[in-house]
């Protein structure tokens, strides 16, 4: 018996990750958005240590939740846009190169 890649338990658990990945979406906005700020505010020289550590909790979870749902590239630009966050001064221009590839992941772009 013939089973087509799109029949079966594998098929579901795909379907299922889908679903999930859909409904994280306004989350996944809101961290990025939060990075956005994060961005803006050190460009503009205003990001202070609240808003700092704001940002670097947002882009250690886009991390995780972002690998967990297979978009690893996604993974690896919020690790850039955490790194950036860690250098003193913030490394602005590298921070927005993350949140921009962050932002075309999760379709804010």
């Amino acid at each position: 018996m013939d089973v087509s890649p799109s029949d079966g338990p594998d098929a579901d658990l795909t379907a299922e990750l889908e679903e999930l990945w859909a409904s994280m979406l306004p989350v996944l906005h809101r961290r990025v958005a939060q990075l956005w700020g994060a961005a803006d505010a050190a460009a503009a020289g205003t990001l202070d240590a609240a808003a700092l550590a704001a940002a670097s909790t947002a882009a250690h979870t886009l991390i995780g939740s972002l690998g967990t749902y297979g978009r690893h590239a996604g993974s690896e630009a919020a690790r850039d846009a955490e790194q950036a966050l860690r250098t003193q001064p913030v490394d602005t221009a590298a921070l927005q190169r993350a949140v921009a590839r962050l932002a075309d992941i999760v379709q804010l772009t």
